[in-house]
C-alpha cells in the first residue's frame, strides 16, 4: 500500500482507547484534525504524514499536528499501528515515550 492511500486511511472519527465519544479526534479528508473534549470543539490542527528514518536506519512513518490556531504548538507522533479500525501512537513525553491507542468510530 502507498504513503497516500495510508494517509486517506487515516480520515474519520477515533476514540482514545478507554475514553468516551464526547471525547473524539476527527481527521478531514482536507488536512485538518478537530479534537473534541465533553462533546465541545478543544482544538483544530492541520495534520500531515511524513517519513523519517531512525539513526538505526528504520524508516517509520510520522504524524505531524500543528494547532491553526497557535503554529508554535506543534505535536509529533510515530505511526506504531495503522489498521482501518485501530490507530497506535507513540510519542515523546519528555522522560521517555508513552503509547495511545485510538479505536475507529
Amino acid at each position: 500500500m502507498t504513503s497516500s492511500n495510508k494517509s486517506d486511511e487515516i480520515v474519520g472519527t477515533w476514540v482514545a482507547e478507554g475514553s468516551s465519544f464526547e471525547n473524539r479526534w476527527v481527521y478531514h479528508a482536507e488536512n485538518t484534525l478537530t479534537t473534541y473534549y465533553k462533546n465541545n470543539v478543544y482544538k483544530t490542527y492541520n495534520w500531515s504524514i511524513r517519513e523519517v528514518s531512525t539513526p538505526s536506519g528504520l524508516t517509520k512513518r510520522e504524524l505531524v499536528l500543528i494547532n491553526i490556531e497557535n503554529p508554535d504548538d506543534q505535536k509529533n507522533y510515530i505511526i506504531d499501528t495503522q489498521t482501518e479500525k485501530r490507530l497506535i501512537l507513540v510519542y515523546n513525553i519528555g522522560v521517555g515515550l508513552s503509547m495511545s491507542t485510538y479505536i475507529r468510530k
